[in-house]
């Protein structure tokens, strides 16, 4: 018994014996390395490198450099191989096998980390150099540098802010006419036929908060030729010039007040040209009757320029129910007064005589209410309508007359249609209802199409 225990004791001091030897062979430098007094970079894994012994010195293992060749009596530890279950035993050059970390543990000595596997030489590559890291890279850049296009871009083309304060003019001229010349055709007089209308539209604006400034402006021209008649007369003749301040409230923006002037007349004088010499009948406002003639293709002047002119004053208050692109409703109630400067005649024919009577026109002023309304409205831009209807009725006359009640209602009524081909030409349907009693009793009637040529001035 006494025998076996001390063989034992031999194989262990053997085993303890060849463990130092091979500690110290590992720990000696190999040649080429760094000695202990550089500076060493540990390598991946290893402990840190202000760890120290039980001396108090400190122990930063030295890494082989990669163009350092091992001494042939260096022992080279061996990387277990995988799947081996153990990672503390290690293989020396007499084949013998160590406890590794564990007896450098017990000798007070730092462990050294496992070398490395790669062979001598081969630099150990980057983190930076994995492949996903640098698809990744390579990704956020291009990310970041399209989002910095994206927002140049944004920067570059703003949209622009509708102006809603200030001036805001606008001026239309539009144009159109018709020329026809007949000769030797069955059922028309030979010669030219020819007509020419003009009109002019225009506004101008200033919009401050909830103030309005707003002047209106339309000149309609229209001129004929016939082969009936030499002198050139005149089909259409108003113009019609207003101007209005209006303010809108702040949380009733449908609802507003006004104050406005508007002056409507004819620019051109009247005349009547017969096709054959008639015999007229004048009635003057004085109450005498007098008689007279108009020659055959010569001019019988009826009125002067700008006569008769028609000024009224109104104040009132306004509501627009709709505010819809295809039907925009405006509807107005005020208080109104007028004054109508009128000199010459106008055509009052009695059909039982055969003379054309003309009636004297006279000045006068009359004060009422006034209704307007209006709607209007497009239609995928190329379709555009509006009706409009004014009625009037007096309560206070500054004339005699005969007419009382409703007879005295002063109204006008037009509709229009048109039709856009172009942006600069369109076709309009205008119809226009007339009634001024104290100037002419009947309807005064207007049809009109025509295919007009428009120019955006302002």
């Amino acid at each position: 018994m006494t025998r076996n225990t001390t063989a034992k004791k031999t194989v262990l001091l053997g085993a303890i014996l060849s463990s130092l030897l091979a500690v110290n062979a590992w720990a000696q430098p190999a040649e080429g390395q760094p000695t202990g007094n550089e500076s060493t970079q540990p390598a991946a894994g290893s402990g840190p490198s202000g760890s120290t012994g039980s001396g108090g010195t400190t122990l930063a293992p030295a890494r082989p450099a990669s163009d350092a060749t091992p001494s042939s009596n260096t022992a080279q530890p061996a990387r277990p191989e995988p799947g081996s279950g153990s990672t503390t035993g290690r293989q020396t050059t007499s084949g013998q096998t160590t406890s590794g970390q564990n007896a450098a543990a017990s000798s007070g000595k730092t462990a050294r980390p496992e070398a490395d596997s790669r062979p001598a030489g081969t630099a150990r590559p980057a983190a930076s150099t994995k492949p996903g890291a640098a698809a990744a890279t390579t990704k956020g850049k291009s990310a970041q540098k399209g989002g910095a296009s994206a927002t140049v871009k944004k920067a570059v083309k703003p949209k622009p802010k509708k102006r809603t304060q200030g001036w805001f003019p606008r001026l239309k001229v539009g144009l159109n006419m018709s020329l026809v010349h007949n000769k030797n055709v069955p059922g028309i007089d030979d010669g030219l036929t020819f007509t020419m209308g003009l009109l002019v539209g225009g506004n101008l604006k200033y919009i401050h908060g909830g103030h309005g400034w707003i002047t209106n402006l339309t000149l309609v021209e229209g001129l004929s030729k016939t082969p009936n008649v030499d002198p050139i007369l005149k089909t259409a003749d108003e113009l019609d010039l207003s101007t209005a301040y209006r303010y809108e409230f702040k949380r009733l923006k449908s609802l507003n007040v006004f104050a406005m002037l508007e002056l409507v007349t004819p620019v051109a004088p009247g005349d009547l040209v017969p096709k054959d010499d008639q015999a007229l009948l004048l009635h003057d406002t004085d109450g005498n009757d007098r008689t007279d003639s108009a020659r055959h293709d010569m001019r019988y002047r009826l009125t002067p320029a700008f006569s008769p002119l028609t000024f009224k004053q109104l104040v009132g208050t306004g509501i627009k129910p709709t505010s819809d692109p295809f039907a925009m409703m405006n509807v107005k109630l005020s208080l109104v007064t007028q004054e109508v400067w009128a000199s010459g005649y106008t055509i009052n024919d009695d059909k039982d005589t055969p003379e054309l009577d003309l009636t004297q026109l006279e000045n006068y002023q009359q004060a009422g209410v006034q209704l307007n309304a209006e709607i209007k409205g497009t239609f995928k831009k190329r379709l555009n309508y509006a009706f409009a209807a004014e009625f009037m009725f007096p309560f206070y006359t500054s004339i005699d007359t005969d007419l009382s009640g409703f007879d005295l209602l002063n109204a006008n009524i037009s509709f229009k249609v048109g039709v856009k081909v172009a942006s600069w030409a369109s076709v309009d349907y205008v119809f226009s209802a007339k009634r001024i009693p104290l100037l002419v009793r009947q309807w005064q009637v207007l049809n009109n199409l025509v295919l007009t040529l428009t120019a955006n001035i302002l």
